[in-house]
């Protein structure tokens, strides 16, 4: 049993919810569905919007949740603590995004490999010395963790403490990507020596 995403878009308000949260995994783990739709119609879409930060597709992060929902259905009965199932199924969509993302790049780098030839390459960097990169086109080039990182503090609004409860990861190795992708993403923002000679 899997709620839609557009479904779970009417949801999300924890502070209207009538029935603890504990209460809800405690009967969804018995097997009871409509306990588990509650829980998606109150996390969903929060996880809905990280995964569309990380993806920056509404259709690609709507797959995303569906697959995370599917697996929390599958492994809520080993969550621990009742408690924190927000940050578990967080943690999930936002792998299922990564997994996502992985996925296209290496679809992107077989497409290059089979259409890139020498004068399309020239005329690709040449188009890239022409215009100025903006901001989005930089981040595309980061490093997947760096991107989404990037994504989820800047584009999502987490904090660092939240971005490493999704990634699994420490504050400390969020900190340190997000200053990273800052002196990365730097030299991609700046015009080129050919932009400067076109201006003079």
């Amino acid at each position: 049993m899997v709620l839609t995403v557009a479904g779970a878009n009417s949801g999300g308000n924890l502070s209207g919810m009538t029935e603890p949260v504990s209460d809800l995994v405690k009967r969804a783990t018995a097997g009871d569905t409509d306990s588990f739709t509650e829980l998606l119609l109150l996390f969903a879409p929060r996880a809905f919007r990280a995964a569309a930060a990380i993806l920056g597709e509404p259709q690609e992060a709507e797959d995303a949740v569906q697959e995370g929902s599917i697996v929390a259905f599958q492994k809520i009965g080993q969550l621990r603590d009742e408690e924190a199932f927000g940050s578990w199924f967080m943690h999930i969509v936002v792998s299922k995004a990564i997994d996502l993302l992985r996925k296209r790049k290496r679809e992107q780098n077989r497409v290059a490999a089979l259409s890139t030839s020498p004068n399309h390459q020239s005329a690709t960097t040449q188009t890239d010395h022409e215009t100025t990169m903006d901001i989005v086109q930089a981040v595309e080039q980061l490093p997947i963790n760096h991107r989404t990182v990037i994504r989820l503090y800047y584009g999502a609004g987490h904090t660092t403490p939240e971005i490493a409860r999704m990634l699994d990861k420490p504050e400390g190795t969020v900190r340190r990507l997000l200053s990273e992708a800052y002196k990365m993403l730097r030299p991609l923002l700046e015009p080129s020596p050919h932009e400067d000679e076109v201006e003079k």
